[in-house]
């Protein structure tokens, strides 16, 4: 997901390595940019939350960097694996 939003790949390119149907890639491009602020948030998003009683504190900068840090290796693992088992 991260390479159609970066745009580094077209969707059908990023399909065809990973053997989605390409319709699949764009609802989940699309899906991302509708609803990605819920679950990554922004201020106002978090805020609102807040709000509600769903979360009581923000989180912590650090916490989000090492999280996205570890989406980038899992999304590199995963690619790199799809690699292996289209060579096996």
């Amino acid at each position: 997901m991260l390479e159609v939003l970066k745009g580094d790949r077209e969707a059908t390119e990023i399909a065809r390595v990973y053997n989605i149907h390409p319709v699949t890639v764009s609802r989940w491009k699309q899906e991302f940019l509708e609803k990605g602020g819920e679950v990554f948030g922004k201020d106002t998003t978090v805020a609102q939350y807040e709000k509600k009683g769903v979360r009581k504190t923000r989180p912590c900068q650090k916490t989000l960097h090492v999280l996205s840090d570890r989406l980038y290796v899992i999304t590199e693992i995963i690619s790199w694996l799809s690699w292996r088992l289209e060579r096996a």
